[in-house]
């Protein structure tokens, strides 16, 4: 320290000096000229010479401290602006490049969670390092705000363009500068630019205590030029009031974060928020609170009613687009409307018009609880997972197409789809539906249809509740399935059907075309598919099927009692549990008939009185001519195909391969207990002790052979009676092959 200043000493004395000198030149040039009235050129030259060294010498050592203390004196300036030098080089670069970065942060749509626009914010790179604050603090002392605006649109709205696929269809929120507007040639240049995507733009606007016509006529102007929204901007931080809003005519209202914080357990706030959202509602403003940063917080705002959240709670800001937010957060936001949807009591009705989409969730949180529909086509979106109390009703004499798209409803006190009298109704399913409390109710001269590929679960769990069709007391209409996904239904209760009813209507029919079908039905009368009392007709084409049933009295497909006509070509599966219970047919007073045309057929059942596929007491026909039938029970009195008592009941099998097997007291294997059955195909194995008594359908008496030489067995068999040919597979999952063939034939092949 001590050199340094001997040094700046030593450097003053010498700059005084060189003064003098050069004072003491002019001088002496003076005397010499004026004084003396010489005039020598060349001594003239030389003391002018020396003068200006004397002079260039001393600014030489002087320019430099003078260029220190020049910016000496702008770095002081800049310190009194709180502002850095550096700081101000790197702003200076971010304009002069357009290097700005921008974060985009999602604003959520408070009903279902989903995301509703974003809020596109303005950064610097890293190595720029300046916040937003920063950058309008030094574009403000720059005089540079205005090309702030400028880059802010242009640069949003580009972005936006070419980012259409990621953004799909949602607003963008851009924040606008209160003092800046944007002149009318750049607004028409943005226009010309992004027409095509200006309608999704929304301008927010931060309330001021300078606003005034200009500036309310500069936001009309944006608003019109631009064919943008407008959105006022941190409502409630100071300068708003309900005059400056009707004034501005904003299509969204930002509450301010100092509202929001701690609403959920500040009175006063929750106050103004609703008065707020009351006020908005009557003018159609969407309101938007921001800054929610805690679960409670959202779950207050919901309850008070907001259209739209934004914080960090449910989403922070980042550079990457997001397509979706947080699945627990918007699932724990879905969850609250429809609690809040249940307080209710005054439960309106909507009355759906033709070609109308129904969002249900929207009508939940409306507090409607009943969806009208008199004709026409109709669709219902539901939110996977998330149950809404419901009810559809379809008006008497209606024609209508229903398309549901992962509906989920619950019928809390009603059946859950209501379909009136003398109605055609269309259902098509999309993605996963479900029906909880009760199901479709389909009334005699009525007829439903089920289509699409998507699938259906009903869950029926209310005394004498509807599967499909009606419940154990009444008539049900025709019902057809014909869906290529799954159809699910569970009926409990003291009586229940899962698809049918009680009684059948006359000229109605089930007709499960094609689809994946689980039925599972535990009453003390209980029916999988068919009907409760009288006659039922039921086809199966190529679906798949699969019932149990559970109760004292219970069939799987069929009836509990009366006539029915049963014609299958699909793989159906049965599993019958119950005192007195039949896994395919008629447990008692049967008449009609069953076919089995093709397809695999199991039937497992377990009961005291108790059948697989026919009838226990009554007649019923039976052809059999699937490719695989598979029949085990276990009872007291059992019959695994066929019918247990005499009667005028037939058992006749074609082809593919039957299998029969019994753990019982009282068995009958095939027919009736004299053993009666017409064989004139297939390969048919049956369980130890059986007792049969087969012929074929000219009367012949049939023995059985059991092939071991070959795996097929194909024979034209000559009788004096009549000939037929006789086809047969073996099993593989037993390795046998047993046909019955008239005994002269069978004499035959051991002699060959």
């Amino acid at each position: 320290m001590r050199k340094k200043k001997d040094k700046a000493q030593f450097l003053f004395g010498m700059m005084c000096v060189l003064l003098s000198l050069a004072l003491l030149l002019t001088g002496l040039h003076i005397i010499v000229r004026q004084v003396l009235g010489i005039n020598i050129m060349v001594v003239d030259l030389s003391i002018k010479l020396m003068e200006v060294a004397c002079i260039i010498i001393v600014l030489v050592f002087e320019i430099r401290p003078y260029i220190q203390l020049y910016n000496e004196g702008i770095q002081a300036i800049y310190k009194e602006k709180n502002v850095e030098v550096d700081k101000v080089v790197k702003f200076n670069r971010l304009i002069e490049h357009n290097e700005f970065l921008y974060y985009f942060q999602p604003i959520v749509n408070a009903r279902d969670g989903s995301i509703y626009a974003y809020e596109i914010l303005m950064r610097s790179r890293s190595d720029i390092g300046l916040n937003p604050h920063e950058i309008l603090k030094y574009a403000e002392i720059s005089h540079m705000l205005y090309s702030i605006e400028q880059f802010t649109f242009f640069n949003a709205l580009r972005i936006y363009k070419e980012n259409r696929e990621k953004f799909g269809n949602k607003k963008i929120f851009i924040n606008s500068i209160p003092s800046v507007t944007l002149n009318e040639a750049d607004l028409r240049k943005l226009t010309d630019q992004y027409s095509s995507i200006s309608q999704n733009v929304v301008i927010e606007i931060l309330e001021s205590a300078s606003d005034n016509e200009e500036s309310i006529d500069a936001f009309e102007q944006l608003r019109n030029i631009l064919n943008c929204q407008i959105a006022i901007d941190d409502y409630g931080s100071g300068y708003s009031n309900d005059m400056k809003l009707l004034n501005n005519n904003p299509n969204y209202i930002k509450i301010d974060i100092s509202m929001i914080s701690s609403i959920d357990t500040d009175l006063k706030k929750q106050l103004l928020v609703a008065n707020l959202i009351k006020f908005a509602k009557k003018y159609n403003i969407k309101i938007l609170a921001e800054g929610v940063e805690t679960k409670a917080e959202l779950n207050k705002l919901i309850e008070l009613g907001v259209d739209l959240i934004q914080g960090f709670y449910t989403a922070r800001p980042s550079e990457v687009i997001a397509g979706e937010i947080n699945e627990e957060i918007r699932n724990s936001i879905i969850d609250a409307n429809i609690r809040l949807s249940k307080y209710d009591n005054d439960q309106k009705v909507y009355v759906a018009s033709d070609g109308e989409t129904i969002r249900l969730l929207d009508l939940a949180v409306e507090k409607y609880a009943v969806v009208d529909v008199t004709g026409g086509t109709v669709n219902f979106e539901g939110v996977s997972g998330h149950t809404i109390d419901m009810v559809i009703k379809v008006e008497d004499y209606s024609i209508c197409t229903l398309n549901f798209d992962n509906v989920d409803i619950r019928g809390t006190v009603e059946t859950t789809i209501q379909i009136g009298k003398e109605c055609q109704v269309e259902i098509i399913l999309n993605g996963e539906n479900f029906l909880y409390k009760e199901g479709i109710s389909v009334p005699e001269n009525s007829s439903l249809i089920l289509k699409g590929d998507g699938s259906l679960s009903i869950k029926n769990n209310r005394n004498s509740g509807v599967g499909i069709g009606s419940n154990f007391d009444n008539l049900y209409g025709n019902i057809s399935v014909d869906i290529g996904g799954v159809l699910n239904i569970d009926a409990y209760g003291d009586k229940a059907v899962g698809i049918g009813g009680g009684f059948r209507a006359e000229n109605s029919s089930i007709r499960i075309i094609r689809g994946d079908i689980n039925v599972n039905v535990r009453a003390i009368e209980a029916v999988g598919i068919g009907t409760g009392h009288g006659s039922a007709s039921v086809y199966i084409g190529k679906a798949k099927v699969k019932v149990q049933d559970t109760g004292d009295y219970s069939v799987g497909i069929g009836s509990l009692n009366g006539r029915v006509d049963i014609v299958s070509g699909g793989d159906l599966e049965v599993i019958s549990d119950g005192e007195n219970t039949c896994a395919i047919g008629v447990q008692e007073k049967a008449e009609g008939k069953i076919t089995f045309t093709g397809g695999k057929i199991s039937a497992i059942f377990h009961g005291a009185l108790a059948t697989g596929i026919g009838s226990f007491t009554g007649g019923i026909e039976l052809i059999c001519s699937a490719d695989m039938i598979n029949v085990y029970g276990e009872g007291e009195k059992t019959c695994a195909i066929g019918n247990y008592e005499e009667n005028p009941g037939t058992l006749t099998i074609t082809r593919g391969t039957v299998m029969a097997d019994l753990l019982s007291a009282q068995p009958i294997f095939l027919g009736n207990k004299y053993g009666d059955v017409t064989i004139v195909g297939g390969n048919i194995i049956v369980g130890k002790g059986a007792v049969l008594c087969p012929v074929n359908s000219f009367g012949d008496k049939l023995v059985m052979q059991e092939i071991t030489d070959d795996n097929i067995y194909n024979r034209h068999i000559v009788t004096k009676n009549g000939d037929y040919v006789y086809r047969a597979e073996k099993n593989h999952a037993i390795n046998r092959l047993c046909v019955y063939v008239p005994e002269e034939c069978q004499l035959d092949m051991v002699r060959k």
